[in-house]
């Protein structure tokens, strides 16, 4: 922000800004009027920074803190100047104003009043903005290891710059604020002072930050105004506050908190150093200024990392410099095994005015998975028609990209794996394409000839005890419906003589046929629930139950509620944003094309999807891109052949090949599905997503399973 002050300062365009104005203010003592204002804008910042430095109350703080507001002023004054100028310019070059409208009186006014409102509106909305304090919600889940919680609620604040222009009442605003979620621990990212303070502010500030109520305390690490402040050594002591400088502490038996000295310290002890000597044996939460370091903290046991210092840039278009700063500049990413949250604070420093990210404090709701659970990739499902048209389309969001695209024939003998002593036997009588990341046979989702299209999404599911019925695993359910259904009446009559018993994950499926017919489908209460028909008005699903959704969904403006919609990770967010999309879509009457798709699955994209997929029911086509590769490719399935005399076929997901991969297939390589399965198991288990791993031999065995199946 100094920089950028001083660039602004001494900038060509400033000098341009007031002469351009200043050729539009009327001659005579207007244009001195306009000359001393346009002095006091560019003395306002050096002279709040001068006043705060030596304490201000009274006529001082206002003076200050007008001065503060001078910068951001003077930053929309010269852009707004710019925009219209260049905005005139073009209507000038199109002809659509002529050179005597532009210098009539009248066009003159009009242009010096956008030139000096505008400026004064953004800074008004950017001061509202500031001062309105929000909560922001995130749901994540993380291994539970050996940790006695179900659930950790953090509330997490950075960024406070406490000082003279700090606001009467907004410290007990933040504390009810917090103390109202009820968390079980505070964690506070550095900056709290600004500028030296005087005693009675530090007792007062002290007091406030006493009144913090949380199961497991109160807990900060230093930031860079940290460095820069006065004020007494034990502030943070006397405040009620656990200050961290490159230490790990356990907390209880619940969790391991880090945190980190600011990264211009001298003696900053590197991210592995700092958590290579800590148990792995509860989840770790690691506090950080800075979110400098992304890419080291990944590769450590860090399951959170917690920071703020961006402000987001506090003003727009500098918001743009931290984006490229920074890999992370605002909100949330996962990056490997490591849950990544950027606060844009709770105050700011110099000027209080907010045109970039919002004044926040972020609620995490850690759900800490069992040791023995497995979290399959979360994704985003939803049908789109109309017309006749039909998509049923779904993004993979998760750690691991790798996979294989299979041709399964029809005509192939199957027994089910790992279902126990009443295994499942069928005959494959549709031919299919499938996406598969846990080997052949076992798909995560895909079209057969017929026009059926199943995915499966992560979710709750309590699935049926045994009862006599042939059983077979949660992802060859899929691989089975596509193998012998060709509808969506197929796949829910099949209940009757299958058994659904889990092997890896608890999962739900979005269902649909070429004949626009859609179906969710669930396990509740060790029974099999699907919802079809009328009873399913949005054919949304993401992570959570369908029924939680729909409700949620009520609260959003635009089905029932005020609630507003954001881009955030969880999945009630993407439900909505999806169910928002379609109902949009459907307003318009319109037949969709693939590209619709495709920009419906863009609206609910996280940093970590790997795959986008849209299958064309009625026409049989399957069209998908993949995180490394943007251009959606295509493929046929009426050029397929499926006749179980053909050799097995298969294609990387990732293939180099371009548009139509029709006839792009090579043939099945055991040892490619036996390489992928040891991959995949590895890179989950690395990440802490899978716990306990997998054995050898029953990946050995999982990746040998196709060789039982042979053509009838």
């Amino acid at each position: 922000m100094f920089l950028l002050n001083e660039l602004l300062f001494f900038s060509p365009l400033v000098v341009y800004a007031f002469f351009r104005v200043g050729k539009l203010v009327p001659k005579g003592v207007w244009r001195v009027v306009w000359a001393a204002g346009f002095l006091l804008l560019l003395l306002g910042f050096p002279a709040a920074e001068s006043l705060s430095h030596r304490g201000a109350d009274g006529w001082q703080r206002t003076a200050m803190i007008v001065g503060y507001d001078s910068w951001p002023l003077l930053l929309y004054l010269v852009l707004t100047v710019i925009v219209v100028d260049l905005a005139v310019g073009a209507a000038r070059l199109l002809r659509l104003l002529s050179k005597e409208r532009v210098r009539s009186p009248r066009f003159r006014a009009v242009r010096l009043s956008l030139d000096l409102v505008l400026p004064v509106l953004v800074v008004l909305v950017g001061i509202w903005n500031f001062h309105d304090l929000r909560i922001k919600t995130y749901s994540i889940e993380i291994p539970r290891k050996s940790s006695a919680l179900s659930e950790l609620k953090i509330a997490f604040a950075s960024d406070f710059h406490l000082g003279d222009g700090t606001r009467a009442g907004f410290m007990d605003e933040f504390v009810a604020k917090v103390n109202a979620l009820e968390p079980d621990v505070v964690l506070i990212g550095g900056d709290v002072l600004e500028g030296d303070r005087r005693e009675e502010e530090l007792d007062r500030f002290e007091a406030q930050f006493r009144r913090l109520r949380a199961r497991f305390g109160v807990f900060a690490v230093p930031g860079n105004h940290e460095r820069y402040a006065g004020g007494r050594a034990d502030f943070f002591a006397k405040a009620g506050i656990r200050l961290l400088r490159d230490e790990a502490v356990r907390v209880g038996d619940a969790f391991t908190l880090a945190g980190r000295n600011d990264q211009r310290s001298r003696d900053r002890t590197p991210a592995a150093a700092l958590l290579g000597g800590t148990a792995d044996d509860l989840p770790v939460i690691l506090l950080d200024h800075r979110p400098t370091d992304l890419e080291n903290v990944s590769r450590t046991i860090a399951d959170i990392q917690l920071s703020g210092h961006t402000h987001h840039g506090q003003l727009f278009p500098i918001n743009l410099i931290t984006n490229d700063r920074y890999e992370l500049s605002w909100g949330y990413k996962k990056k490997n095994r490591t849950h990544v949250f950027v606060t844009s604070g709770v105050q700011l420093w110099g000027p209080m005015v907010r045109t970039a990210g919002r004044s926040e404090i972020l609620f995490l709701r850690v759900a800490l998975r069992g040791p023995a659970e497995i979290q399959s990739p979360h994704c985003t499902a939803f049908v789109l028609q109309g017309r006749g048209a039909l998509f049923l389309a779904k993004n993979l969001d998760g750690p691991v990209g790798d996979g294989l695209i299979l041709i399964n024939k029809r005509g192939v003998a199957k027994e089910a794996f790992g279902a126990g002593a009443a295994p499942l036997r069928w005959t494959s009588r549709h031919g299919s394409v499938t996406f598969n990341q846990f080997g052949r046979e076992f798909p995560l989702g895909g079209l057969n000839e017929a026009g059926l299209a199943v995915e499966e999404l992560s979710g709750p599911a309590d699935y049926p005890a045994a009862d006599g019925r042939p059983g077979l695993n949660e992802l060859q359910w899929i691989q089975y419906q596509l193998d012998t259904a060709a509808s969506v009446k197929d796949v829910l009559a099949s209940d009757e003589d299958v058994r659904v018993s889990r092997l890896l994950f608890d999962l739900h499926y979005l269902v649909a046929d070429r004949k626009g017919n859609v179906a969710v489908v669930e396990f509740v209460g060790g029974k099999r629930a699907a919802v079809t028909g009328g009873f399913l008005a949005i054919p949304v699903l993401s992570d959570n139950g369908y029924a939680e959704s729909v409700r949620t969904l009520g609260l959003y403006a635009g089905f029932g509620g005020e609630r507003r919609g954001s881009n955030g990770p969880e999945s009630s967010e993407r439900f909505v944003r999806a169910a928002t999309f379609l109902h949009e879509f459907e307003s318009l009457g319109q037949s969709p094309v693939v590209d619709d798709a495709f920009v419906a699955l863009n609206a609910v994209k996280q940093d970590d999807t790997q795959w986008s997929i849209a299958y064309n029911l009625p026409r049989r086509l399957v069209f998908f891109k993949t995180r490394a590769r943007r251009r959606y490719r295509i493929i046929g399935l009426d050029r397929l052949d499926f006749s179980c005399g053909t050799p097995a076929l298969m294609l990387p997901v990732d293939t180099e090949d371009s548009w139509d991969l029709s006839g792009r297939f090579s043939g099945y390589d055991p040892d490619r599905n036996r390489l992928l399965l040891e991959f995949v198991f590895a890179r989950l288990a690395d990440l802490g997503e899978l716990r306990p791993p997998p054995s050898a031999e029953f990946i050995r065995t999982m990746a040998a399973y196709p060789d039982s199946c042979r053509c009838k």
